[in-house]
C-alpha cells in the first residue's frame, strides 16, 4: 500500500537534521576562521559577505527544491484520491446494479412463490385450502 515504510521516513528525517547540523557547523566554523585569520578588517568583511551570499543562495536553492517536491507530492496524492474515488463510485454502481438484478429475478420463482417489493415471499393459497377469515370480508 505504501511505497516506503515508517523506518524510511525516520531515516530521511534524521538525514535532514544531520545535513542541517553540518551546514550550520560549517558556517560557524568558517565565520570563526575568518575572524581569527590574519587579514585586514576590510578583507575579512568582504570574505564574510561573500560567504553569506553563497550560503543564502544555497539555502534559496534548497527551499525551491523542497517546494517543488512538495508540490509534486501534493499533486500525486490528489491524483491517487481522485482515482480511488472513481473506483469506489464504479464499485457502488456495479453493486447497485447487481442488487437490482437479484431483486428482479426473485419476483417470480417456480413453485408458486413470489416475492414482493419488500423481498418477502408470499404464497398463493393452495386449491381447496381454507383461508383465515379477515374482519370485514364477505363470506
Amino acid at each position: 500500500m505504501n511505497d516506503h515504510s515508517y523506518v524510511d521516513d525516520v531515516a530521511r528525517g534524521t538525514a535532514g537534521i544531520a545535513i542541517t547540523g553540518f551546514i550550520v557547523g560549517a558556517v560557524f566554523g568558517a565565520s570563526v576562521a575568518l575572524l581569527l585569520a590574519p587579514a585586514s578588517g576590510d578583507e575579512t568583511r568582504r570574505k564574510l559577505g561573500e560567504t553569506a551570499r553563497r550560503l543564502g543562495n544555497a539555502a534559496n536553492d534548497k527551499i525551491s527544491t523542497a517546494s517543488e517536491k512538495i508540490s509534486a507530492a501534493s499533486e500525486k496524492i490528489g491524483d491517487k484520491i481522485s482515482t480511488a474515488s472513481e473506483r469506489i463510485g464504479e464499485k457502488i454502481s456495479t453493486a447497485s446494479e447487481k442488487i437490482k438484478e437479484m431483486g428482479q429475478g426473485r419476483e417470480s420463482e417456480p413453485g408458486g412463490e413470489s416475492y414482493g417489493p419488500s423481498g418477502r415471499r408470499s404464497r398463493e393459497p393452495l386449491a381447496g385450502s381454507r383461508t383465515p377469515n379477515t374482519p370485514g370480508a364477505a363470506s
